[in-house]
């Protein structure tokens, strides 16, 4: 129930923020970071599980979610005249 809603909206912002010229290697280092994430939470996981069962793993799914949800107020701080000048903000809508 998360993983495609997570995957279109990454999809989305990136659409949104980066310059088309960059859009090939962004969705590039979304999908290897995307990867990259998935294959640490599986080891991770894995490691619970041995460790301490079931709960163990549910465990590592609960602290995931959290700081998911913790995620994205730190980004916040990228807002400004310095993301903007370094790229990192949302380019204006055309029109």
């Amino acid at each position: 129930m998360t993983i495609a809603p997570v995957l279109v909206l990454s999809s989305v912002l990136t659409t949104a923020a980066v310059e088309r010229a960059a859009l090939t290697q962004a969705f590039t280092r979304l999908n290897s970071a995307s990867a990259a994430g998935s294959a640490g939470a599986a080891a991770m996981s894995g490691r619970a599980v041995d460790a301490y069962g079931a709960h163990g793993g549910f465990a590592i799914a609960a602290a995931a979610a959290v700081a998911m949800a913790v995620r994205p107020r730190s980004g916040r701080a990228r807002c400004g005249p310095a993301a903007s000048a370094s790229g990192l903000a949302p380019r204006p809508p055309k029109g």
